[in-house]
């Protein structure tokens, strides 16, 4: 027995079925089709099929229709709708490759915001190639929501979140205490949008890509998930998966960061300004306009990306740009004090070199008042102080008011405690990849023991923050650590 034209049923036997794939079995009161009852013109490629014996309930629209009003409401909310028809009310479709920023857009709307697409590449002054060649990182997509809600205005009013989902750190199930965590405390006042690989969350063999996409609702009874999307020409505007295969989707690794792909979520401030308790993290995104200055004159300047190999310049050029020398770039750097491109491109530079490479640029450009010099514990620290004190001593100096930082290179996979960031398969590779995670301290609160961070690699958002003593023991020279400071005036 079929019933994929049910509005929506009880069964006691039977399951639900997804382009031929059991996704979900049904037990006793579980329900699903909910969505017909409130949407029309649903094209769901969900099929339930009932095993013999099976007893059904079923309930129509005009049936629906009757219930007295506050016990829709009630249903509504609690179980049938969640976002349905918060998100599903607006139309959008993205342009070619701008599933990204479409998202956002969306979201925004949803929210009571409205955005367009062209609002998000005007106000943050982004480069096309930036978001239409190879798509986004979900990193650099928090990223562009973070400075577009501080060019608008909206950073009072709206906040955003990001998680990876590393498969090692969170599980289906805490994507699933997400989601009814997201609708219990804030209801239709946030917005989830899910990144994910299309192949696994469609089921769509050798299909590789990554796709931006709301989460509308979720049905605990079936453990599906409905997805609207911002592609509704070729995915449909609304879709049903598996909570499973979203999951497995979200921990898929993106192509251009290695990393996994995950969730944004904005929330309005009058709801709910907290993090998500389900979705707690070693690495924290943060939004940079809270810590950077972000201006007309130099928000276009903010959208760049390490170069592989190059990481170490990068993030001395990073660190100028921060104390205010905006056209110290990476290639500036290497052509201005003609290093060899290929004696970089294939070693790892030390933290000494790295500062006497900084030293030399900022001698051979117009003065600007910033100076640096490395420390090393084995030769710079009294006796018996042990390396972590010695780097927390440091780190205590390390300040964004009064601009002093401290650049360091880490093992990004040992701090998060997982192998969260993979080297590409050598085998697609002509040249070895060099380990190396350089990154930017820009502030450190005692209180906390959190350290605020920038880097330009597409497996982090540009600021993020760790707590100091997992910090320490990501350090690759932590036996005997080196530290480059860096800051205007004495250090």
């Amino acid at each position: 027995m079929r019933l994929d034209s049910l509005d929506k049923a009880v069964l006691i036997r039977g399951s639900l079925r997804l382009a031929g794939d059991e996704v979900s079995r049904l037990r006793s009161n579980d329900f699903f089709f909910e969505e017909h009852l409130v949407l029309d013109g649903i094209n769901s490629r969900l099929e339930a099929v009932a095993e013999q014996g099976a007893k059904l309930l079923k309930l129509d629209k005009e049936n629906w229709q009757k219930l007295p009003a506050e016990h829709k409401e009630i249903l509504k909310r609690s179980i049938f709708v969640g976002d349905l028809i918060n998100v599903h009310m607006h139309d959008f479709q993205q342009p070619i490759n701008c599933c990204n920023i479409t998202a956002v857009a969306y979201a925004l709307t949803a929210l009571g915001y409205k955005t367009h697409v062209d609002d998000l590449f005007l106000d943050c002054k982004l480069p096309g190639a930036y978001v239409v060649n190879d798509g986004m990182t979900l990193g650099e997509v928090y990223d562009v929501a973070c400075i577009y809600l501080h060019q608008r205005g909206l950073k009072d009013q709206v906040g955003a979140q990001c998680y990876y989902f590393d498969e090692e750190i969170f599980s289906a199930q805490h994507l699933v205490d997400a989601l009814l965590e997201s609708e219990q405390e804030a209801g239709s006042k946030d917005v989830l949008v899910a990144n994910f690989g299309v192949g696994i969350a469609h089921n769509i063999p050798n299909n590789n890509g990554g796709h931006f996409a709301l989460i509308a609702k979720y049905n605990p009874s079936t453990a599906m998930v409905h997805m609207v999307d911002v592609h509704p020409k070729k995915y449909g505007k609304l879709w049903v998966t598996s909570i499973d295969r979203l999951y497995r989707a979200m921990a898929q690794r993106d192509s251009s960061s290695n990393r996994a792909r995950g969730l944004l979520r904005f929330t309005a401030r009058s709801a709910l300004a907290s993090k998500l308790d389900s979705l707690d993290c070693i690495i924290l995104p943060i939004d940079m306009t809270n810590y950077l200055p972000v201006r007309d004159d130099n928000v276009a300047s903010i959208f760049r990306v390490a170069t592989t190999n190059l990481n170490s310049i990068g993030a001395v050029a990073l660190s100028l740009y921060l104390l205010g020398v905006e056209d110290a770039g990476t290639d500036r750097i290497m052509q201005t004090l003609r290093i060899p491109y290929s004696e970089v491109l294939s070693a790892i530079p030390t933290p000494e070199k790295l500062g006497e490479i900084m030293a030399r640029y900022l001698k051979a450009v117009a003065p600007s008042g910033v100076d640096c010099h490395t420390v090393r514990h084995s030769t710079d620290s009294p006796d018996g102080v042990s390396p972590f004190e010695f780097f927390k001593s440091a780190m205590s100096n390390v300040r964004l008011k009064s601009l002093s930082q401290m650049i360091i290179n880490i093992d990004v996979n040992r701090l998060m405690g997982c192998q969260a960031v993979s080297l590409p398969d050598p085998k697609y590779s002509e040249t070895a990849i060099l380990k190396q995670f350089w990154c930017v301290c820009i502030d450190c609160d005692a209180s906390s023991g959190l350290v605020t961070l920038a880097d330009y690699s597409v497996a982090t958002s540009i600021l993020w923050q760790a707590k100091v003593d997992r910090l320490f023991e990501a350090l690759e020279d932590h036996l005997d650590p080196c530290l480059l400071l860096v800051g205007k005036g004495a250090l």
